[in-house]
């Protein structure tokens, strides 16, 4: 028999030599192959979240897809007057979205302590 013949036609390693190759290896696999198996299907309804930022008083409402958990994450407004949060405010207000999280960034003045401004 030819060395390549030799090398296709081999026996595979039995269990026992995968693990004095290398145990770690072999335990991880074996745990790996294991606990995947056993792990629980995904929802049927997964949770979808959407977030957006740095908007700036900008009108994005046809660009914002469908989604669970809505985060305005920062910069709602331009200049950070109380129209422009009203504004904001409303619009955020009028999003069918069940929860909504609202954060304000640094353009957002208006939300800061006295001690802030």
């Amino acid at each position: 028999m030819s060395g390549l013949d030799a090398i296709i036609n081999r026996k595979p390693p039995s269990p026992w030599e995968l693990f004095k190759t290398n145990p770690s290896l072999y335990i991880a696999s074996k745990l790996y192959n294991t606990l995947s198996q056993q792990l629980p299907r995904p929802l049927s309804s997964p949770v979808r979240t959407i977030c957006i930022s740095d908007t700036h008083s900008t009108d994005i409402s046809a660009l914002i897809p469908p989604g669970d958990i809505f985060i305005r994450a920062g910069d709602l407004t331009h200049s950070g007057t109380l129209r422009e949060l009203q504004v904001t405010f409303d619009w955020l207000v009028s999003l069918p979205r069940e929860h909504k999280i609202v954060i304000a960034g640094d353009h957002d003045t208006y939300l800061q302590t006295v001690e802030g401004r």
